[in-house]
């Protein structure tokens, strides 16, 4: 990550942003306007990794403009490996490691790879853990609906714990 970061965005930073302007990040800059992230575990030394990722690149742009930032947890065994993945592939957005990745708020690890986990910057919590097929079968239609599905689920848990809430006011 650029260390200049901080101070190219104003104001305060979102979680997401905040733990990611302490890890050592590689790859594109990060959109510091996102309102959801996906994590991206994946690795260069995984077929299916690489079978998906030219179908995950060709999203990015559509992802952007939904305020939507993915970034790859890489599994590789170094940052140079990761790094080359990425760029191998012309991918706009960056990476950490996994043993950094860990610490991302909302972040939950897989048991295999390719994997995505969507995570939210209202509260940092894990929205919905998702395999990156999912995300490539029928691309803009799958993210759409999970990306609604979450959001809706969001609001409707926020209105319940305002509900809550003004009840318990006397």
């Amino acid at each position: 990550m650029p260390q200049n970061l901080r101070k190219k965005v104003k104001g305060k930073l979102n979680a997401v942003m905040e733990a990611l302007s302490e890890m050592d990040c590689f790859g594109g800059e990060p959109n510091t306007k996102a309102k959801f992230y996906i994590y991206l575990q994946s690795a260069s030394w995984c077929p299916p990794c690489r079978k998906e990722m030219p179908k995950i690149v060709e999203m990015c742009p559509e992802m952007k403009k939904a305020k939507v930032e993915i970034i790859l947890i890489g599994w590789d065994r170094s940052k140079e490996a990761a790094q080359k993945y990425l760029e191998s592939f012309k991918a706009p957005f960056p990476g950490v490691m996994m043993n950094e990745g860990k610490n991302l708020p909302g972040f939950v690890r897989s048991q295999g790879i390719p994997h995505a986990t969507f995570s939210t910057t209202r509260d940092s919590s894990s929205l919905r853990p998702s395999p990156v097929p999912a995300l490539s079968s029928d691309g803009k239609r799958s993210l759409n609906k999970s990306l609604k599905r979450s959001i809706r689920k969001q609001k409707t848990s926020q209105a319940t714990k305002e509900t809550r809430l003004s009840k318990a006011s006397p």
